[in-house]
């Protein structure tokens, strides 16, 4: 099983606030959206491009329309023009790596 680091910084980080701001929602919930878009983007390597809206919105378990989700999104610098979830390649991918030195260690440590 995966887990994402979140930081400390991120409940006062001002993206949150514009992001909030974008979907006429509270902190909380912006916050909420980004940890399932970065728990669900543990699945898709940080990549959102070629991926439906509906999908995306449902994966950060958001009710309402789901092209201002992902237009919020990008404008507010979450998900980066190339399609990319904004510095997945310092985060994301060090959580990937881990993740599969686990899983070898336990298949190793099992033979």
């Amino acid at each position: 099983m995966a887990w994402i680091e979140v930081h400390q910084g991120l409940r006062t980080h001002p993206k949150v606030r514009k992001l909030a701001k974008a979907l006429d929602c509270d902190r909380n919930q912006a916050i909420g959206i980004l940890t399932c878009l970065w728990l669900w983007a543990v699945d898709h390597k940080g990549k959102v491009d070629g991926c439906a809206s509906e999908d995306i919105s449902d994966a950060c378990l958001w009710r309402g329309d789901s092209d201002q989700l992902v237009t919020s999104l990008k404008k507010t610098g979450w998900i980066d023009k190339n399609g990319e979830i904004h510095d997945w390649s310092q985060y994301g991918d060090k959580l990937l790596r881990k993740s599969r030195d686990r899983q070898a260690k336990y298949r190793k440590d099992n033979e």
